[in-house]
């Protein structure tokens, strides 16, 4: 019955339906009547436009003969694209020959001469050892001398104590006077060299030792010995900490000011530095019903506090105890043992404590002894077994408690389980206990039995029975046995009152000290870690100061790891050779998978095996980690049969050791024989324009520039000193001594620091500026050639036009450049990135330049001496297709261009009116789902691969294309479908060319991609004929060992690319100046005369982002960008500001038969949600083992989403119903625009900062929703100001495929999301982390409004304007 009555309900919607359907269709004929121009979503009428305008050469409005409405004949087409796409590979080699003067260059390097270098790896890796080894020698010593000072200093302090004037003078460091401060490169933030300043906890004392303006002399002297050193400090055991140079605390970035209850002895350098043991800790919170709230709160508080204590080699481990015990759930090694104090693993049991509530009344009271015991345990995971009379004090139970007990017998019983449980392993658990008290709540019994606990006192009557039953006990055992030594007795801990008025720094966040103390004199070495008063990446090298052979502080000095690693990081010895630096653990502290020491925002440290996987590199890494030298021969992977040679050396006195890797054929190594300069040679126009201006200065696009010649630059690695020649300011007189220098044709002029390479690459590259000047007389490409550049592998750039840039450009890190050196002899091109210079989204065609050769001859396996290359507008390559290929005119074909990682580089949807937000890191998979479901089954084509990211912790999909492959593609499994496709290489190139000839609407294939974040939609599964858009999977991280799971021991991901600043120039120098190069928009009165000029958009949509304009017209981006007038820029320059907002936030206009169509998908949708819901409610309500089949709406809940896949069956019942896959998926359909979908928000590297993805990062920005074209359009947000990081006074960009102008550091137009890996698994576990019983989970931000049902969908409220409806995905037939 209840089914009829449901069958008969389904009816009645359906028939609602179709009545309003057709009611609806009525009102659309009359509306299309009105409205005939209404935009219509792309692919059929917006493509035809395109087609018409391009072929026709006329306006928007014009008709093109050639195009009708047949089809094409699929042999035509095959004959055509064959044909076309050779005359296309010769037209980008002409371009590289021509534009780029690549083959005039060539022979200028066939024509220099060239010496040989003998090259012993062995010495250079005794080089490097030694320049990084004098660094630390030279800090070691300056910091003896400052240790040496204190301790004399603090003997008069004790001499002069007991007179009049002790020292003890006071300058605080929160009271200076701004004007005094100034900003200092090295330091990243306002300081004074003029003085040191002091910063005091809480409980110093007047009298206590405070050497301020003592210090302030020695510490200046140490800094002129060693003037790139950071921060001297000496902080005491009384609470006192002096700094030099002397800063306000005014950066906050990374949480210190004067505003925070501060004491330098809870920090972990100075925690690790008077007790440089591993610390095993156990942090005990109560949380039973004897504590009130107030006292829950403070005791978390508490642990939060002792937490931070921890550096990264210690090991901690939280508990909570009520009536019973619970530890953190989000990896399940949390609740078994101790984990690394790592930054990650520190936020995942930070967020535990917040999460732990009050017992109530009736659980019952706090059980004490099952706390304790679960703690021993913990420590007992960890600890190795030692000889009975030997007793090693290294681990702490740090307990905060009432203290209430039910009575004295309980509290007997809890400290002899701790006192059995301590002797078990050796008394090695000191017990420090923190007394919670509250308006007088917590009496002497309490504090009683807390200082037991701590001092692991037993009750004379508890001992005395002990004490019989042990003589009971000893009589029955052997004399051998009686014979042996008793354990030594246990290491007292303290106990300590807590009140909310306590200063907990200064408290709990000294429980180490009742761990034993060495008297010692070895330096102890920090893990790199973030500057938390100015900005930078850093280590702490301290030493503990004595006075009699007692503790009274620490002196140490911060090292910047970009000074201290510049020789590894910056090491040339040829295109495949690197260094790494790794320390005792076996950490990596530098190696070229990893980021550069200047761009590292958020720490991540990497066992070096998961960086280097050859087969047998365990033996080189024990061998590393114990301080030895040797070499060895190796496979670089396991398939391969290239053998790389490894040569390794420690660095005496430090924890480091220095790897330097090599191919085996890669010794005989040459070098440019000097080359002598003339006077007649002319002199070099260095970059910096805004020091050293001329008469011919103009504005190229967004960039200081001129176009009377080229520029020279010098990256970081040019300098003898890379680190120095960053952090030091670049001014007028240093940048003529680096012309001076270069253009000396004397050889008197003294080197400013330059590597002695340098002048030879700099004048052997002096010829391609007449050669770039002369091709721009002749060009017929000057309208849409943005710039050209050449660098050599030392690092000297040259640019035409001639720009300013920053000296922090490294353009070796460039993707451009990177693609280029991975494939020699190849024409390579990127996929469209935005050019922060102003050119709008740009295409890099790059190649590489060979080592000279007396015959002329090269091949891929010559050594590479530089790269050359030149950026494009987008639009001209889609100019190119169409003017190649006219079939691409035809209203059934689109046409487009991809790289060989599958990135677009040309299609429709990229250069189409109106743009829908970002053009870069489109993917066929996107917008092709049809050809890349079908190019998967062609073997020997494509391979989908996967790489590891160790700084994100996530593991990237990617597609590889074989750029040697031959022949064409064409419909495999859809070969009688009514969409065709053909595929073929661009010869010579890194690019395919393809066409899709669709003559139906029918769309039936998709490429899942999800549209919650870039995490893949089955983890568990990678199959190469599966299409998915490139994604992100977590790695499989061991939290409680610090390493990757062995199934994700993948090849590491390639180093993402670095952020960009574009330098600020004074408007003063800027205005009134001309462009470089006039576009002259205004008087390009057709579309074809306009489309993919420079700086130039058609522009034909109206304010309102869905009316077209009555009169089409070509103007300029900043008034026209994307060509709708007015629209946003993402340069933060358009020039109108009444630009409808309605058009980002609604999204396109539809009309009333569109409106129809979605009312009755909608009531559709609910019909069969209906149906499904209830006549199979009874079926679920049966089947008990399958109590969590409900579908979860939310991608929070995506380990069960994956757990739940066909290819991993539940266990025991668990998942859905028939074991089927549910999630939130996007169908790519054959670019479909869809009015349901919600553009989300997105961040290209979760890098996050930074560093940011190339066009070859293997999908590090394609499966983020905001990169297919049918989502809404969100609205552009300037580059400037809060768009990015300030870097004091310059915005931050970063280099997307990036050439030498760059692209930016974040999309543009979007925010960021929620930061990568252990952020994104925090907000996954947030629902379940901490409860016994798992609650529905509902999207982010709503309220949960009813108690769900098992096996009940529960949709959450949402906007008006957001349609969320739950898809289950049985089987997908893309067969016909």
């Amino acid at each position: 019955m209840a089914a009829m009555r449901l069958n008969m309900f389904t009816r009645s919607l359906l028939l609602t339906s179709c009545m309003f359907i057709l009611t609806t269709s009525d009102q659309a004929k009359k509306s299309n009547q009105l409205n005939n121009s209404s935009m219509s979503s792309y692919s059929i009428h917006l493509g035809h436009d395109i087609y018409q305008n391009l072929g026709g050469g006329g306006g928007r409005n014009s008709k093109n003969e050639n195009i009708n409405k047949g089809d094409i004949s699929n042999a035509e087409i095959s004959m055509k694209l064959i044909t076309e796409a050779g005359v296309l590979a010769n037209q980008f080699r002409d371009i590289v020959d021509t534009e780029l003067a690549y083959t005039s260059m060539q022979r200028v390097y066939d024509s220099v001469e060239y010496v040989d270098e003998a090259s012993s790896d062995s010495s250079e890796v005794q080089q490097l050892t030694l320049k990084v080894g004098m660094k630390l020698v030279k800090y070691l010593k300056q910091l003896d001398y400052n240790k040496n000072n204190v301790e004399k200093l603090y003997q008069a302090h004790r001499a002069q104590s007991h007179r009049t004037q002790p020292i003890a003078a006071r300058q605080s460091c929160c009271k200076l006077q701004t004007q005094s401060l100034s900003y200092d490169n090295v330091f990243q933030c306002d300081i004074s060299k003029d003085s040191a300043c002091d910063r005091l906890s809480p409980v110093v004392t007047s009298s206590a030792f405070n050497p301020v303006n003592n210090l302030t002399q020695i510490f200046r002297k140490t800094m002129k010995e060693c003037h790139l050193i950071k921060w001297q400090y000496w902080s005491s055991e009384e609470g006192v900490h002096v700094l030099y140079p002397s800063t306000g605390f005014t950066n906050n970035r990374f949480g210190m000011s004067c505003e925070d209850s501060w004491d330098a002895r809870s920090r972990p350098v100075y925690a690790s530095s008077v007790r440089p043991q591993q610390k095993k800790v156990v942090i005990l919170i109560e949380r039973g019903s004897w504590v009130s709230k107030e006292q829950l709160r403070l005791a978390k508080e508490a642990a939060v506090v002792a937490l931070g204590v921890l550096s990264e080699l210690d090991m901690v481990g939280i508990v909570s105890v009520g009536a019973t015990i619970d530890t953190c759930q989000t990896d399940s090694c949390y609740g078994k043992g101790l984990a690394p104090a790592s930054t990650e693993n520190k936020q995942q049991l930070i967020n535990f404590i917040k999460s732990i509530s009050k017992d109530s009344d009736s659980s019952g009271n706090t059980n004490h002894t099952l706390g304790l015991k679960k703690a021993f345990s913990m420590i007992k995971q960890e600890v190795e077994p030692l000889n009975n009379n030997v007793s090693l004090a290294d681990s702490i139970i740090v307990y905060i408690s009432s203290g209430n007990t039910s009575g004295k017998d309980e509290a007997r019983k809890v400290v002899k389980t701790v006192v059995d449980e301590n002797a078990q392993i050796n008394n090695r658990v000191v017990i420090m206990t923190y007394a919670l008290i509250e308006d007088g709540r917590t009496g002497l019994e309490e504090l009683a039995f807390l200082r037991d606990l701590a001092e692991q006192n037993v009750k004379p009557e508890s001992v005395k029975s002990t004490a019989t039953k042990q003589s009971t006990a000893d009589s029955t055992k052997s004399p051998k046995y009686r014979e042996e030594p008793e354990i030594p007795p246990a290491q007292k801990g303290a106990m300590t009152v807590l009140n909310p008025m306590s200063n907990l720094p200064s408290t709990i966040g000294r429980f180490y000290i009742n761990l034993p103390l060495a008297v010692q004199s070895e330096a102890t070495f920090s893990l790199p870690y973030m500057d938390p008063i100015g900005e930078g990446y850093m280590i702490s090298v301290t030493k503990p100061c004595f006075y009699n052979q007692e503790l009274i502080g620490v002196v140490g000095i911060d090292v910047s790891v970009g000074d201290l690693l510049e020789d590894i990081t910056y090491y040339q010895g040829g295109e495949v050779a690197y260094a790494f630096l790794v320390d005792k653990n076996g950490n990596a502290l530098s190696h070229p998978s990893l980021p550069r020491p200047l761009f590292v925002r958020t720490p991540s440290f990497v066992d070096i095996s998961l960086l280097e996987q050859s087969p047998g590199f365990q033996t080189v890494r024990k061998s590393m980690i114990s301080r030895k030298k040797g070499q060895v021969v190796l496979q670089r992977s396991v398939n391969s049969t290239v053998e790389v040679k490894y040569s390794w050396s420690p660095v005496p006195d430090t924890p480091y050791s220095i790897g330097l890797v090599k191919l085996v054929d890669n010794n005989k190594m040459r070098r440019l024989q000097h080359m002598r300069m003339t006077s007649s040679d002319g002199s070099t126009l260095y970059h910096r324009l805004d020091l050293l201006p001329n008469k011919d200065m103009c504005m190229h696009l967004k960039q200081l520039g001129t176009k009377a010649s080229g520029t020279l630059m010098l990256a970081s690695s040019s300098f003898i000193s890379p680190y120095q020649h960053i952090s030091q300011d670049e001014t007028k007189r240093v940048v003529q001594g680096y012309i001076a220098y270069l253009n000396d044709y004397t050889m008197l002029i003294s080197n400013p620091g330059i590597k002695l390479t340098i002048k030879n690459d700099v004048r052997a590259t002096k010829s391609i500026d007449k050669f770039w000047m002369n091709q721009i007389h002749n060009s017929k490409l000057n309208d849409y050639i943005v710039r050209r550049y050449l660098v050599t592998l030392s690092g000297v750039l040259r640019m035409y036009p001639g720009t300013l840039l920053d000296k922090d450009y490294e353009p070796s890190q460039r993707s451009w450049y990177v693609r280029a050196i991975d494939n020699p002899g190849l024409v390579t091109v990127s996929s469209p990135y935005l050019d922060v210079g102003g050119g709008g989204y740009v295409v890099t065609i790059s190649h590489v330049l060979f080592e000279g050769s007396s015959t002329g001859l090269h091949d891929p396996s010559d050594r590479v001496v530089a790269v050359v290359g030149i950026d494009f507008t987008i639009r001209y390559f889609y100019k190119l297709l169409l003017d190649t290929l006219p079939m691409c005119r035809h209203s059934t074909v689109r046409c487009f261009m991809i790289d060989d990682a599958g990135y677009l580089i040309a299609h429709p949807s990229l250069v189409e009116p109106a743009g829908k937000g970002p053009i870069e890191k489109q993917h066929i998979t996107h917008k092709e789902p049809l050809v890349a479901n079908d190019i998967l089954n062609h073997q020997g084509f494509v391979k989908k691969k996967s790489c590891n990211s160790y700084p994100d912790a996530t593991i990237q999909r990617l597609y590889e294309f074989n750029t040697s492959w031959t022949g064409l593609l064409s419909n495999l499994l859809h070969k009688d479908h009514c969409q065709k496709y053909k595929i073929v290489n661009i010869p010579g190139t890194n690019a395919f060319v393809g066409i899709v000839n669709e003559t139906c609407d029918m769309i039936t294939t998709f490429c899942p991609c999800s549209t919650v974040d870039r995490v893949c939609l089955n983890c568990h599964r990678m199959e190469q004929t599966e299409c998915e858009c490139p994604c992100e999977c977590n790695l499989s991280v061991d939290q409680c060992r610090g390493s990757i799971k062995h199934e994700d021991k993948k090849p590491s991901c390639h180093c993402p690319e670095e952020p960009v600043i574009l330098p600020e120039v004074d408007a003063s120098l800027t205005k009134d100046l001309p462009q470089c190069y006039d576009s002259n928009c205004k008087a390009r009165n057709t579309y074809d005369n306009c489309f993919g000029v420079i700086d130039c958009e058609w522009c034909e949509i109206d304010k309102d982002g869905s009316s077209m304009l009555s009169a089409p017209y070509c103007a300029t981006q900043r008034e026209c960008f994307g060509g709708v007038l007015g629209a946003k820029s993402p340069y933060g320059d358009e020039e109108y500001s009444s630009f409808s907002e309605k058009y980002y936030s609604v999204g396109a206009q539809v009309g009333p038969m569109a409106g129809g169509l979605m009312g009755f998908i909608v009531v559709l949708a609910l019909s069969f949600f209906i149906y499904r819901h209830n006549v199979h409610r009874l079926q679920r309500l049966e089947m008990a083992n399958y109590q969590d089949a409900s579908v979860r709406m939310s991608q929070d809940n995506e380990a069960e989403i994956e757990d739940d896949s066909p290819m991993d069956p539940p266990q025991g019942g668990g998942g859905a119903v028939g074991g089927h896959m549910h999630a939130n998926i996007v169908l790519a359909a054959l670019d479909r625009p869809s009015p349901y979908h919600q553009r989300m928000r997105h961040h290209v590297w979760r890098h996050h900062h930074g560093a940011t993805p190339s066009e070859s990062d293997h999908g590090y920005s394609t499966m983020t929703p905001h990169e297919d074209s049918e989502y809404h359009y969100v609205e552009p947000e300037p580059l400037y100001n809060d768009r990015g990081r300030r870097y004091h006074g310059r915005a931050e960009f970063s280099d997307d495929a990036s050439s030498v102008s760059t692209s930016l550091i974040e999309p543009p137009l979007l925010n960021p999301p929620p930061r990568v890996s252990s952020e994104r698994q925090s907000r996954r576990n947030k629902a379940r982390s901490y409860h016994s019983v798992p609650s529905q989970d509902i999207v982010e931000g709503q309220e949960k409004v009813i108690d769900p049902v098992p096996g009940q969908t529960v949709l959450p409220s949402l906007p008006p304007s957001i349609l969320q409806v739950p898809v289950q995905v049985h089987h997908v037939d893309t067969a016909f």
